[in-house]
């Protein structure tokens, strides 16, 4: 019987343009999960210094078992670091402990576009048509950087309580 192998060794990418750069999950105090997924969960944290609120991506390092989700995981953190834009989730700072990747994300309050639709069972005319320019905006942007957005589906998409869209970037 063949022994599995061993997951490849991630290398972090150092990032010195970012005077925010946080250094580990001590420096965010812990509020509760706000989701799961097959590589971790997304934690909703505050971080100590500021009070401010994010959403921690803690992905497990033993679930990227191939090169290709390595360089999928390195290439989703490079884009989302340099993406600015009011209808895409942007990307505050990224860090490793031995065994877990954190990505430190712009904290989107208001529910996925998935659930909201699934409770009013449509949206209007007016609305679907705000929805699709925003999501429009933000994939015309992407676009003009040379990102092709393959995940174009509901449950990647976050509102804001104010009914903004925004895009989750997610190449894996």
């Amino acid at each position: 019987m063949q022994e599995p192998a061993e997951p490849p060794k991630i290398v972090p990418i150092p990032d010195p343009t970012n005077q925010k750069q946080a250094k580990s999950l001590d420096d965010f105090e812990f509020l509760k999960v706000i989701g799961r997924g097959h590589f971790g969960k997304v934690l909703l944290c505050a971080e100590k210094e500021t009070a401010e609120v994010f959403a921690i991506k803690v992905l497990k390092k033993s679930k990227f078992m191939s090169q290709k989700d390595v360089r999928n995981l390195q290439a989703e953190r490079r884009i989302m670091k340099g993406l600015r834009h009011p209808f895409l989730v942007g990307l505050h700072s990224a860090f490793q402990s031995e065994d877990r990747l954190y990505l430190v994300m712009e904290y989107v309050n208001g529910g996925e576009l998935f659930w909201h639709l699934s409770k009013d069972g449509y949206f209007k005319e007016a609305r679907g048509r705000f929805y699709a320019a925003e999501i429009l905006s933000a994939l015309t942007y992407l676009h003009g950087r040379g990102i092709i957005y393959r995940f174009v589906f509901s449950f990647h998409h976050l509102t804001f309580s104010d009914h903004i869209i925004n895009l989750i970037l997610r190449l894996q």
